[in-house]
């Protein structure tokens, strides 16, 4: 994905990083070793690690990541690995595959959602 991608706002979590990858010479740290690990803690000084450290899809990576082509992955309960790694994988459709319609298994007992109650 490009540059021209990358969203003119800048969010929270733009800014907090921002200033965790300025206080913890991240970059540097990532030219000059290939990876930086950061604890929750220290990304919680900022702002809330869960909020700054899970992005399911490229679009939400905050502009320092895209800018840079970098990802975050978790490594243990409190502890992340900042690097450029691929994360995402690009998904390519067929637009002449049809879909094949499957019967839903009778075994297989669901919720009638016609039929909630408060």
């Amino acid at each position: 994905m490009s540059d021209t991608n990358i969203k003119k706002t800048e969010t929270k979590n733009d800014r907090a990083w921002e200033e965790l990858f300025t206080k913890y010479s991240i970059l540097e740290k990532i030219n000059e070793i290939g990876y930086f690990e950061i604890e929750s803690n220290s990304i919680n000084e900022f702002r809330e690690s869960r909020l700054m450290a899970k992005f399911d899809h490229y679009e939400t990576l905050p502009k320092i990541f895209k800018q840079h082509k970098l990802s975050i992955l978790p490594i243990s309960r409190k502890k992340y690995i900042i690097g450029r790694f691929d994360t995402y994988l690009n998904v390519d459709y067929d637009p002449f595959l049809e879909p094949t319609p499957v019967d839903f298994p009778s075994s297989i007992e669901s919720i009638d959602y016609c039929n909630l109650q408060k």
